[in-house]
């Protein structure tokens, strides 16, 4: 049975699978779940072409519906001429439509990647494109990206186009100027104490080009990580692990947790509270409030 059920986190390892699939196939028909049925699927795959031609049949957002019939029973007699593709955001190991697929045709899991496995991927796609990546620019990527590992691949394409040589300086210099990368800045000058800088960026906010709600999101969980830091004991991995969150970001959050005593990251959370609840309830400039939060903690 030519017959695949994928679960992917990355588009871009989806990708590379389905090209695998598909190599030597000429007719590839693609549909999103969203947009048809499972009996409009079974349709295309059992129908032959007078040309009797190969063709793999593509199928974005599978779900398990009031349908899952039709696709059972077209599974008992599958189109030997179709490759059916079921790509899912997840999938129940439980249920019977997995046991038959993964017993007669093939399952493939392309698992979330864990901390050292990402970053050796991402090391090695690199030097696959022979581009030396330094540990400081791929950390570096890592935040800016909120380790997301399409956008970090993505980001290093785009550099390489400019050098070969990727090293922190190079990221910050040529990296894409997103709005995530900007509001990581200005958090990172937050906590850091750097209120010097804190000017400048906050203009991004008073312009209307910074969105406060959002920041003011990033702003707690980044103070919430420094009060995980300072107050355990585990290691930098196992914190990461234990938070989700990269190692690198664990690393930075103790070096920002020496700049405070426990009493004021308990008055900066109940600021905080403060802060969201006047954005939520109160019809006053966000940009204002942000300012009077920052004249409060400085």
């Amino acid at each position: 049975m030519n017959t695949y059920l994928i679960k992917s986190f990355s588009l871009r390892l989806l990708n590379e699978e389905l090209e695998k699939i598909t190599k030597d196939i000429p007719n590839i028909i693609k549909f999103s779940f969203n947009e048809t049925s499972t009996r409009e699927v079974c349709e295309e795959c059992a129908y032959y072409s007078l040309l009797d031609e190969k063709k793999c049949v593509i199928v974005f957002g599978f779900k398990i519906d009031k349908d899952i019939n039709i696709m059972e029973e077209y599974l008992k007699n599958p189109n030997p001429n179709t490759t059916l593709v079921l790509v899912m955001d997840n999938f129940d190991k439980r249920t019977t439509f997995y046991k038959n697929i993964n017993k007669n045709g093939k399952v493939i899991e392309l698992a979330e990647l864990k901390y050292n496995d990402l970053n050796n991927s991402i090391m090695n796609y690199a030097k696959n494109k022979n581009i030396k990546l330094s540990v400081d620019a791929l950390n570096k990527l890592l935040l800016f990206n909120n380790d997301n590992y399409d956008l970090v691949l993505g980001e290093i394409d785009k550099l390489s186009m400019i050098t070969n040589n990727i090293d922190e300086k190079a990221v910050e210099e040529y990296g894409a100027k997103l709005v995530i990368q900007e509001n990581f800045a200005m958090c990172d000058a937050i906590t850091n104490k750097d209120y010097k800088n804190i000017s400048a960026m906050l203009s991004e906010f008073e312009s209307g080009k910074g969105e406060v709600i959002p920041f003011v999101g990033l702003l707690t969980s980044t103070y919430l990580l420094i009060f995980h830091a300072k107050n355990s004991t585990l290691s930098n991995d196992e914190l990461g692990k234990l938070l989700g969150v990269h190692q690198y970001r664990i690393k930075l959050a103790r070096d920002k947790a020496r700049k405070y005593t426990s009493d004021e990251l308990y008055k900066i959370f109940d600021l905080l509270g403060e802060l969201d609840y006047s954005l939520k309830s109160m019809n006053v400039s966000p940009y204002g409030l942000l300012k009077n939060f920052l004249i409060k903690i400085a």
